[in-house]
């Protein structure tokens, strides 16, 4: 019965494993994954809060401008909300060319950037607004949800 138990998990992990593993082609995903040549790289870093500096946000640079994490999807996505994919993320140094870095077809003026995870499985859609905007009333795109950050308040 032990080895049974052992067996069974065993088996589980490398399911589990196997799924998170795998990577999927572009077609899997229902968003455009085509970046342009060279793609951008988004390099995360941290920004300070200005009330409270033991408060850190990641950030990434984008035209000039520093976009700050702001919050994450309230529902589906639709592909059609998505523009095109402008290149990937690299942290610590490593590049993660599976995390996508998109503009959004209901956002011209470019307030918000949203990160995308290829496979659509491992990584919550995650939006970052454009430091400009802080104390600014802009539109949000109703799917965006605020994670209520100090920093946007």
């Amino acid at each position: 019965m032990k080895k049974l138990k052992i067996a069974a998990a065993l088996a589980a992990v490398t399911v589990l494993l196997a799924g998170c593993g795998s990577q999927p082609t572009q077609s899997q995903s229902k968003y455009d994954f085509t970046m342009p040549d060279p793609p951008a790289q988004f390099v995360v870093k941290t920004v300070d809060d200005a009330e409270d500096s033991t408060m850190k946000y990641a950030a990434i640079e984008f035209d000039g401008k520093i976009y700050v994490k702001y919050g994450t999807l309230q529902s589906d996505l639709d592909a059609s909300e998505v523009g095109s994919c402008l290149g990937y993320l690299v942290q610590d140094g490593n590049e993660i060319k599976e995390i996508g870095v998109f503009t959004l077809t209901s956002d011209p003026d470019k307030n918000y950037l949203v990160t995308l995870d290829n496979a659509g499985v491992m990584e919550n859609p995650s939006f970052f607004r454009n430091s400009e905007t802080v104390g600014k009333d802009i539109s949000t795109p109703s799917f965006i949800v605020s994670e209520n950050y100090n920093y946007w308040k």
